[in-house]
C-alpha cells in the first residue's frame, strides 16, 4: 500500500519584518507593521526574485502558488507469495509435483503452487482408478481392472496432474505384494516397482514407451531401485542379502533412445561389487557411494567406495571411515527412502568408527550411546575437518549445511566445501538449504526464512517451515500438531 502525504499551507506572522519560509517545497511571505514590534528591530533575510527564479519558485515575477508534494512510503512485500486455501494431513513431493492429502481428497500442485486438477475424491474414484495411502506413507495403486479383461493396473499422476495407470500383472495372484513406487511420472516414464517373492524383496523398473523409447523395457531385477536424477540416470542394486546371484550396481540412462543389448534390453553400466551392503542414490553430479565387503567375508570390515559415473573413477575409503547419507531432506518423498543421498557438495560427511561409541550419561540405561561426532572428508580421502559436530545436515551444492555441536544444542552453519564455519550456533533448529540458498530456522517457536549467511530475510508467525524444494515450495505448521499448509516463496 502506498501512503500519500500532502503538506498544507501554514501562516506565520513575524512582527515588523518580511520572512520567507519553505513548507513542503513552496515559499510563503508574511508581513507586519513596525508598530507591532515589541522587541528590538529584527532585520529580515532578504531573498531576491531572481534567486527565487533560479530555484523555479516564481512565475512571471510573482511568487508561485504552493504545490503539494507526494511522499510515497513503500510497504515491504512478503517473500511468501502464495499459500494454499486448505491444510493437509500429508504432503508428498516427486518429480516436480506436490500431492497433498486431506481426508478422502487429494490435491495436486505444480512448482508454482497452481492446482493442476480439481480435487480427487477417492471414496468414489476407487470404483475405477484408485489411489490409497499405506502405512509406509507411499501412495500405492489399488488393483483395478482397466481396458484389458485380465490386466491389473496401478495408478499414478502424470506430468499434468491427471490420474493414469500402468499394468502390474495379469492376475490377482501375480500382483500379490506388488507395489508401484513411482506415483508422479518423470519425463522419461521410468516407473519403479517392488514385490515380495520367495521371502525376498525384489525391485525393478519399467520404462514405458515415450519420446525417448519407442518400446517398453524392463530392467534387471534387484533389491532396490533408486530415484531418477535430473540427468536421467537411475540405479538398480542387488545387495548381498539377495540370494539370487551376485550383488551388483546397475546404472541406467533413461535418456538414451532405444539403446539395447543383444537381448533387446536397455543397456546399462554394471559395477561389479563384492557382498554389496547398500548404495546411495546417484546425485545430480552423477556421483554415489556404496558399501561392500571387499574380501566377500561378512566378518571382515566393510568399506565405503565413492564412484563418479562421468569419469568412471572410484575411491575406496579406509574401513574405519563411515560415510553419512541423508534422508527426508525435503518434503516427504514417495520413494522407499532406503538408499539415501550424499548431497551436492564437493566433500562428504563422515564419522570415524575407530573412536568407538560413548555412553550417554544423561539416560539411566547403560545401553544408550551418543552418536559419533561427524567431520568432513574429500571424495579422495583427505580429511577436511576432523569430527567435531554431533550432526551435520545435508549440504547444498554451495556446501552450506546446518550443524549441531551437541545433541540438545543450537544449530550453526558450516561450508562443507571449505570446512569453514559460516556462523556459530545461533538457532534452535535449521533445516537443510535448497539449491537457491534458502532455508528456514526456528527460534523461540517462531520460524523465519534465512539465506546462506544465516541472515533472516523474513520472519513469520508459523511454528515450523519444512525444507524448501528447488521450486521454493514448502510446508508449514501454525501450531503444534496442526495440519500442514503449503507455501511458495519468491525472492527477487
Amino acid at each position: 500500500m502506498k501512503m500519500k502525504i500532502k503538506w498544507t499551507k501554514k501562516q506565520m506572522i513575524i512582527s515588523g519584518c518580511i520572512a520567507t519560509i519553505l513548507l513542503g517545497g513552496s515559499v510563503y511571505a508574511f508581513s507586519k507593521s513596525e508598530k507591532e514590534i515589541n522587541a528590538k528591530e529584527i532585520k529580515p533575510k532578504e531573498v531576491s526574485i531572481s534567486e527565487l527564479e533560479k530555484e523555479g519558485k516564481t512565475t512571471e515575477g510573482k511568487l508561485s502558488e504552493p504545490v503539494g508534494e507526494e511522499v510515497k512510503v513503500e510497504e515491504k512485500q512478503s517473500i511468501i507469495s502464495k499459500t494454499t486455501d486448505f491444510t493437509y494431513d500429508r504432503v508428498f513431493y516427486q518429480n516436480g509435483l506436490l500431492v497433498a492429502d486431506r481426508a478422502d481428497d487429494i490435491d495436486v500442485f505444480d512448482g508454482e503452487l497452481n492446482m493442476l486438477e480439481t480435487t480427487y475424491s477417492f471414496p468414489s474414484a476407487k470404483e475405477s482408478l484408485a489411489t490409497t495411502h499405506d502405512r509406509q506413507n507411499h501412495i500405492s495403486g489399488t488393483a483395478v481392472t482397466l481396458n484389458e479383461e485380465d490386466a491389473i493396473y496401478a495408478t499414478y499422476f502424470n506430468r499434468e496432474g491427471y490420474l493414469d495407470a500402468i499394468s502390474i500383472g495379469m492376475t490377482e495372484s501375480q500382483t500379490n505384494g506388488r507395489r508401484l513406487m513411482t506415483q508422479v511420472a518423470n519425463e522419461y516414464n521410468v516407473f519403479a516397482q517392488t514385490e515380495f517373492v520367495n521371502n525376498q524383496n525384489q525391485a525393478y523398473a519399467h520404462l514405458k514407451a515415450n519420446d525417448f523409447h519407442e518400446s517398453n523395457y524392463k530392467t534387471e531385477t534387484g533389491s532396490s531401485v533408486s530415484d531418477i536424477n535430473q540427468n536421467g540416470y537411475f540405479t538398480v542394486i542387488k545387495d548381498s542379502d539377495n540370494r539370487y546371484g551376485d550383488s551388483f550396481v546397475n546404472i541406467y540412462d533413461a535418456g538414451l533412445r532405444n539403446v539395447t543389448d543383444d537381448n533387446g534390453q536397455l543397456e546399462f553400466k554394471k559395477i561389479e561389487t563384492t557382498k554389496l551392503m547398500t548404495a546411495s542414490n546417484l546425485n545430480d553430479k552423477n556421483q554415489m557411494v556404496m558399501q561392500q565387503f571387499t574380501t566377500g567375508l561378512v566378518d571382515d570390515p566393510s568399506i565405503w567406495t565413492f564412484y563418479d559415473l562421468d569419469t568412471d573413477t572410484s575411491f575406496n575409503f579406509p574401513s574405519h571411515i563411515e560415510i553419512v547419507r541423508f534422508y527426508n531432506s525435503s518434503l516427504q518423498e514417495f520413494t522407499d527412502g532406503t538408499l539415501g543421498e550424499i548431497g551436492m557438495a564437493d566433500n562428504l560427511i563422515y564419522f570415524d568408527k575407530s573412536e568407538g561409541l560413548k555412553p550417554n550419561d544423561t539416560t539411566p540405561s547403560n545401553t544408550d550411546y551418543l552418536p559419533m561426532k561427524q567431520g568432513i572428508i574429500s571424495k579422495d580421502g583427505r580429511i577436511i575437518r576432523e569430527p567435531f559436530a554431533q550432526q551435520i545436515l545435508k549440504p547444498n551444492s554451495n556446501g552450506v549445511a546446518p550443524y549441531q555441536l551437541e545433541t540438545e544444542g543450537q544449530f550453526g552453519l558450516i561450508n562443507v566445501n571449505t570446512g569453514e564455519v559460516i556462523k556459530e550456533p545461533f538457532a534452535d533448529n535449521i533445516v537443510p538449504f535448497n539449491e537457491n540458498g534458502l532455508s528456514s530456522l526456528s527460534n523461540n517457536s517462531k520460524a523465519s526464512i534465512v539465506n546462506e549467511k544465516g541472515e533472516v530475510i523474513e520472519e513469520t508467525d508459523y511454528l515450523f517451515i519444512s525444507p524448501l524444494t528447488n521450486d521454493n515450495t514448502g510446508t508449514y505448521r501454525e501450531y503444534e500438531n496442526a495440519d500442514l499448509g503449503i507455501l511458495k516463496i519468491v525472492v527477487k
